[in-house]
């Protein structure tokens, strides 16, 4: 059982829960908002809730805001924000209600906005007195910001801006919240003066009447429907047409349109970009805690589920978990599950650093933030999707079932894999950096002769090498054709090889980030030792996985990858006693579930029995549809017997 499990911990469990949550005092606060939320029956998730339909599921989102505002206010803890509002969303088994207002909104407004802004309007935002969106994708451009097409024209005579859209291709769609929630947003929109186009700005403008919620004069705004994943976001779709704002509603702290009609800069733009990467540096801590639960799900459902008399001198079934293809696809999702949390904690750690930089007018940090954050992003977006569904498949059909949680976790990071840059946009900026240090590259892999794979700084020298031969490979065969425009290299004929090596470098770059915050976290003996072992499998893996380049090039040999295959099954040998340990650790004390796989083995086909009898459809012995339709088509076959 997964009880009996982590009782095997070789290692405390707060010391990782402190290292995963940033520190005690972190994990206590975030810990309290779990345990009041799972012991309050006013905001907790109820099973039953998933058999409402759309319209309902919202409405009890809704319900529960009055009573987060509550709960905060009455024990003095932290209100949701950018970076803590997932914590609330665990009450719903779904996003919070106001995710995208707290996570993109409220933070636009403190990036780009003037001081005078920021005291207008960014507390009202924070307690939710206003309700934001983020309007930037439009139906017809997403990741190509430049291309948008919606406009604001400077009417010097009225000292307004004059939002419009000019066409369908440039209405907003998606932004969540704008659906049927928000009063405000802040918009993405080519700045016009005198004819002239000075590229997009953002403003800021109200949606809908504070007072009566009903859209102003001049604003079109809807529900886009029922979507793949996010089933109770509202978004949204959004059209102007010459909706006037004032000229203060630029979010001006970088840029300005004075009375005249003059653009003015204040500081330096390149300021604003730089903090908006905490935006992208947060998405990087979704995926892993999306996966953290994922597995905690599995891990109690293998740890108790058990299958065929295939142990020798034994009438007992055998664990899920003690058979080697369980394995084989779990253990190297929680290595890398761990790799995006440390990919993670070296990312925040750049970005406190770089902000700190940035007073001093040192903006170097920024530019190497930001190709990691777009390969990172690209990759563990689609890798924690992935896994996900590996997950919900080693739960068989109980997976499956929407009562074991999964369908949640899925819901999400489907979304995720697009939303705040598609993956392609987000390598191909990467590789382009990386491209461009071509020679430094190749003279840094280093050719092994008798590679010691049981060291992790020979493993970590042979992932490099998959790496940059992948990037070598493709600079060169670029490079080689001389006939072909640029563009249509990066965009057509070698696009694919250039993911791959963006791709790689990513896997690469956390296998190396890993490995060096272990050190630098500074844990005991037993928690290193196991943290180090899940990174050498993450190595391991993605070597045997993604060699091939390194391999035709010399620098990866047959006896080398039978090696590390060997190597593997050692470490995961050595890993399988911690595996629940491990993800016990990953988690707060007080976490409510939502899953019904989380039995531990109690009578646990009991409560799987419970859970059905709460299915609405068995109310009734049949359905009212049954007599109408079904019952009078049997009565006339039974008719001509």
């Amino acid at each position: 059982m997964y009880s009996e499990e982590v009782k095997k911990a070789n290692f405390e469990l707060d010391e990782l829960r402190y290292l995963v949550h940033g520190g005690k005092q972190e994990y206590d606060e975030m810990n309290k908002i779990y345990g009041l939320i799972k012991n309050n029956p006013n905001i907790r998730h109820k099973s039953t809730e998933r058999d409402l339909d759309r319209h309902d599921k919202m409405a009890e989102i809704y319900r529960r805001v009055p009573e987060i505002r509550k709960m905060v206010e009455e024990n003095n803890i932290k209100r949701p924000d950018f970076l803590n509002y997932s914590a609330y969303g665990v009450s719903y088994n779904s996003a919070y209600a106001f995710n995208v207002h707290h996570g993109m909104f409220t933070a636009i407004i403190n990036i780009l906005g003037s001081k005078e802004q920021v005291e207008k309007y960014y507390e009202k935002a924070c307690s939710e007195e206003i309700i934001g969106c983020y309007a930037q994708t439009e139906v017809g451009h997403g990741s190509d910001v430049q291309g948008l097409m919606t406009t604001a024209t400077f009417d010097r005579e009225n000292q307004e801006f004059i939002l419009h859209s000019p066409n369908v291709k440039s209405y907003k769609f998606w932004p969540g919240e704008l659906g049927l929630s928000c009063t405000h947003a802040v918009v993405f929109a080519r700045l016009i003066i005198d004819g002239d186009d000075y590229g997009v700005n953002v403003f800021f403008a109200p949606i809908r009447d504070e007072v009566t919620h009903k859209p102003l004069e001049g604003i079109e705004v809807g529900e886009i429907g029922p979507k793949a994943g996010y089933t109770t976001k509202d978004n949204g779709y959004l059209a102007f047409n010459q909706f006037r704002i004032p000229r203060k509603a630029i979010l001006s702290r970088y840029v300005n349109v004075t009375k005249d009609g003059m653009i003015t800069l204040e500081g330096d733009p390149k300021i604003a970009y730089a903090t908006m990467l905490l935006i992208r540096v947060t998405l990087l801590r979704f995926s892993w805690q999306a996966l953290f639960y994922g597995i905690y799900y599995t891990l109690n459902y293998v740890t108790f589920r058990s299958q065929f008399k295939s142990i020798p001198g034994s009438a007992e079934e055998r664990k899920l978990i003690d058979y080697q293809a369980t394995q084989k696809k779990l253990i190297p999702i929680i290595s890398f599950t761990f790799g995006n949390l440390f990919g993670y904690i070296r990312c925040f750690k750049m970005y406190n650093q770089m902000q700190e930089e940035i007073k001093d007018g040192n903006f170097k940090l920024m530019k190497k933030l930001h190709t990691l954050c777009c390969s990172f992003k690209a990759y563990y977006m689609d890798e924690c999707y992935e896994s996900l569904k590996i997950l919900r498949e080693l739960c068989g059909a109980h997976g499956y079932w929407n009562k074991s949680g999964f369908d949640f976790l899925l819901d999400v990071k489907s979304a995720h894999v697009t939303l705040e840059g598609d993956a392609v946009v987000m390598f191909q900026q990467t590789a382009r950096d990386l491209f461009k240090k071509k020679k430094k590259q190749e003279e840094s892999i280093k050719l092994l002769s008798n590679p010691d794979i049981h060291e992790i700084d020979t493993l970590l020298e042979l992932l490099k090498a998959c790496a940059y031969c992948q990037m070598y490979k493709t600079r060169k065969d670029m490079d080689k054709d001389t006939e072909t425009p640029e563009s249509i290299k990066w965009n057509k004929v070698y696009l694919v090889d250039i993911i791959k090596s963006a791709k790689y470098h990513a896997i690469y770059k956390t296998a190396k980030i890993t490995s060096e915050e272990i050190i630098d976290a500074n844990l005991s003996e037993n928690l290193t030792n196991n943290l180090q072992a899940l990174c050498k499998i993450f190595i391991c893996d993605n070597i045997l996985k993604h060699g091939q380049e390194a391999f035709i090039q010399g620098y990866l040999t047959t006896e080398t990858m039978f090696s590390i295959k060997d190597e593997m099954d050692i470490l995961f040998g050595y890993i399988r006693p911690q595996l629940s340990a491990l993800i016990e650790g990953t988690h707060f004390e007080d976490k409510d579930s939502f899953s019904v796989l989380l039995q531990d083995g109690k009578n646990a086909y009991e409560n799987f029995y419970e859970e059905v009898a709460k299915n609405p459809l068995n109310k009734s012995e049949k359905l009212e549809a049954y007599d109408t339709y079904l019952k009078p088509l049997s009565q006339k076959l039974i008719s001509r017997l």
